[in-house]
């Protein structure tokens, strides 16, 4: 994807305030690119999000722009670099360095120089976003003098502001009558794309676990005819909801207790799976322990 180095080129060389617009527009680009002019089946912020926290790890433009700025303020802070550009706000605004820690002073002697004003004032929108106190370890001399543990610490800020409060976790519990920790769910997302080595059945885990997928259940929603809710294999059954879909419908019963045995032969009947475990995939959490004691049990034999 070569179009996120043309953006932040364009925010390096154009210190310029970027209005709320121009980002909304340019995601709505991305959005129509990215579903084909087709109404989205999954949230921008999910997709931007992390690949171990379910998402598509999608570049947000937004806090691109925003690390730009900071980039430059953490040159201000660099002796052993000197560009230009540098000599000449340093030479517009008298005591640039200092000027970041105090709150009165900043807009009135920034007003000499429209890029330093400008990152100024991108300097208070972020640190309104996050939530952020000049008084706090981020607006302190020692954490601008070194450069990586600030951007570092910035960046994983503004991407844990940006998270979303998933959804699709309560829809899962509330269908599976379970209540699933905020560790199996991220295990979840993490082993989607670490274990899974097909690109084709890692998109489908993908999908399965944002509920990407119209079952008949849902569809039913939007349509006046009730029998759309009835599962499309013909077995019968009346709301075909996902549980139904994907693993308790007699038409798929032969493939899950193909399964299940297979299971029952490397670990044996030492470990319950429930519902959660086949269809999500969420970790046993006895499983490590029965596989010690089936490999000592194998070793002692031999």
């Amino acid at each position: 994807m070569n179009i996120l180095p043309r953006y932040i080129f364009l925010f390096q060389n154009l210190p310029i305030h970027i209005k709320e617009k121009s980002f909304k527009l340019w995601e709505s680009q991305l959005r129509n690119f990215l579903w084909d002019g087709s109404k989205p089946r999954v949230k921008m912020k999910v997709l931007q999000d992390n690949k171990e926290k379910g998402g598509l790890s999608l570049p947000n433009l937004k806090n691109y722009f925003f690390a730009t700025h900071v980039r430059t303020m953490l040159l201000w802070f660099n002796e052993q670099k000197n560009p230009k550009w540098k000599q000449i706000e340093l030479k517009l605004v008298k005591k640039l360095t200092t000027l970041i820690f105090s709150k009165g002073k900043v807009k009135k002697a920034a007003e000499s120089s429209y890029t330093v004003h400008n990152t100024f004032e991108i300097w208070k929108t972020i640190c309104r976003k996050i939530r952020l106190e000049m008084k706090t370890q981020f607006c302190s001399k020692k954490s601008f003098t070194t450069p990586n543990s600030l951007r570092i610490k910035l960046m994983k800020v503004l991407q844990e502001s940006n998270q979303r409060c998933s959804s699709t976790k309560g829809k899962w519990e509330k269908e599976l009558q379970v209540i699933i920790d905020e560790d199996d769910w991220y295990q979840i997302s993490k082993s989607n794309f670490i274990h899974i080595r097909s690109p084709f059945w890692q998109e489908f885990a993908w999908k399965l676990q944002l509920r990407f997928f119209k079952t008949p259940h849902m569809i039913s929603k939007f349509s006046k005819d009730k029998d759309t809710a009835a599962c499309w294999r013909k077995c019968g059954e009346k709301e075909a909801d996902y549980l139904h879909i994907f693993l308790t419908c007699p038409k798929i019963a032969n493939f899950w207790n193909k399964v299940t045995s297979n299971i029952k032969q490397m670990i044996g009947n030492k470990v319950t799976y429930e519902e959660k475990h086949l269809l999500l995939g969420i970790p046993l959490k006895d499983l490590n322990k029965v596989c010690n004691i089936s490999s000592g049990s194998l070793e002692s034999r031999h």
